[in-house]
């Protein structure tokens, strides 16, 4: 099979809610367009909003909005990947209002992708310190003790807490199933632990898993919010583990239902459930089949049949479609056609992680084959997948090129990896290794025994 088969139980990305980090917008404040761009979701339109709001100096705001507009500005930084600046902001922010634990907060987690754990930690401790009764400063706080290297105990202490401040907050109960499930802390008594996973691998639930609290959690955090998706679905997963698959799928449904962004994992988990429908699992159509067939010729016209089918293919599909194409190709160095295949299967699903991650082995395969024989360059193996890494290692040319499409995938499913060990590469190469470094920290975590991270990871300390 040609394709990168990535099959999950469940993926961290969706379980994992993105930061608790707060954008800010006073009620006084919230009959002003401009103001409510700068809190706005979308990164871009909050970005030049709230630096419109900071460069006005027409305007006479108070250092407490203005701390506001830095810390809005500072999120979206973050989320375009930008952790340099997003920490000047909020480190401005908190010199206009030091008494933020928000702030802080914010800042702890900016800190935290930047690689620089030792100031986040100082930053969280600063907000825990001036808001103890916070539950959304306790989880901010656990979720980055959850990080690599985890510190499970304290991530526990702060969950709880948040609970006995908010017993009803229903995402610091889920917060609490997702370190008792995901983590598995603190561990079950060995006989507690019942049931097998009808997935096929790499499922979310460790083995240690506590199940009955886990699942106690989820059932609380539902109980408090019926809208929570990702309660929804970690509670689906816990059904799995134990077999139970008409609950396991109801919940399934119900999360995807709630949070139609969801739907890709929930097909992801149930394409692998026994008897799964031709509608769910692409691999009963027998066209599906040649498109992944060993023999090239045969894989790039099945692909190129299910791609011309045009709109009677959902858009994964289609993407799926394009990205094996793509891979094929690859493989056969057609670089070029490839990474216009890879592109055609971004455009089509913007959230394909997979299409991101081999546009990026296609680029540097290009780069590779430009830089040639005579850059002395050492081959490794070619039987390894990551023959280009000594390639990206060798040259700093054009590398920004092609980190976007790593930033991209890493923001989709930032517990791959692979991905993370080749941003680690690119970062290193550019000279970023506090970020590298970061990256393959948290590869290493995810993947111990990978010989490729380990030795990367020796060669960044």
């Amino acid at each position: 099979m040609h394709i990168v088969r990535a099959t999950f139980c469940l993926t961290t990305l969706l379980l994992v809610m993105p930061g608790h980090a707060q954008r800010l917008l006073r009620e006084a404040l919230q009959n002003d367009p401009l103001w409510v761009a700068c809190a706005a979701p979308d990164p871009q339109t909050a970005l030049r909003a709230c630096t419109q709001i900071i460069d006005n100096a027409d305007t006479d705001i108070s250092a407490r909005d203005r701390a506001i507009a830095f810390n809005n500005r500072g999120l979206a930084h973050l989320a375009l990947d930008a952790a340099d600046p997003a920490v000047a902001d909020l480190r401005r922010g908190i010199e206009l209002a030091p008494e933020s634990a928000t702030h802080h907060s914010n800042l702890g987690r900016a800190l935290a992708e930047s690689g620089q754990r030792t100031h986040a930690t100082t930053a969280f401790d600063r907000a825990v310190e001036l808001a103890p009764n916070a539950p959304n400063i306790r989880i901010a706080r656990a979720r980055f003790y959850r990080q690599p290297p985890a510190q499970h105990d304290r991530a526990f202490a702060d969950l709880n807490a948040a609970i006995a401040a908010a017993p009803d907050d229903a995402d610091a109960v889920y917060q609490r199933a997702l370190l008792r499930l995901s983590d598995g802390y603190p561990p079950a008594p060995a006989n507690s632990i019942t049931g097998g996973s009808v997935c096929e691998s790499n499922p979310l639930i460790a083995p240690q898993a506590d199940l009955d609290a886990g699942r106690a959690d989820l059932d609380r955090a539902i109980a408090l919010d019926a809208r929570h998706a990702n309660a929804y679905l970690l509670r689906g997963a816990v059904h799995l583990r134990r077999g139970d698959i008409a609950a396991g799928c109801a919940d399934l449904e119900k999360a995807a239902a709630l949070s139609p962004e969801l739907t890709n994992t929930v097909q992801s988990i149930l394409v692998q459930l026994p008897g799964a429908t031709p509608q769910a699992r692409n691999d009963d159509d027998p066209v599906w089949r040649k498109c992944n067939d060993d023999a090239p010729e045969r894989g790039i016209a099945a692909c190129t049949q299910i791609i011309e089918r045009g709109s009677a293919e959902a858009p994964r599909s289609r993407a799926r479609a394009l990205t094996t194409r793509g891979n094929i190709r690859n493989t056969q160095g057609e670089r070029d056609a490839a990474y216009v295949d890879l592109s055609a299967a971004i455009a089509a699903d913007p959230t394909y992680e997979l299409a991101y991650m081999l546009r990026f082995i296609v680029f540097m395969n290009q780069m590779e084959a430009q830089l040639g024989d005579s850059a002395g360059i050492p081959r490794p193996d070619p039987a390894t997948p990551y023959a280009f890494c000594c390639a990206a290692l060798a040259s700093a040319a054009r590398l920004d090129a092609g980190l976007p499409d790593l930033d991209a995938a890493i923001r989709l499913n930032p517990d791959n990896h692979t991905t993370r060990m080749f941003r680690a590469v690119t970062l290193a190469r550019r000279g970023d290794i506090e970020r590298a470094r970061a990256d393959i920290e948290r590869a290493a975590a995810l993947a111990p025994d990978h010989t490729l991270i380990r030795q990367i990871r020796e060669e960044l300390r």
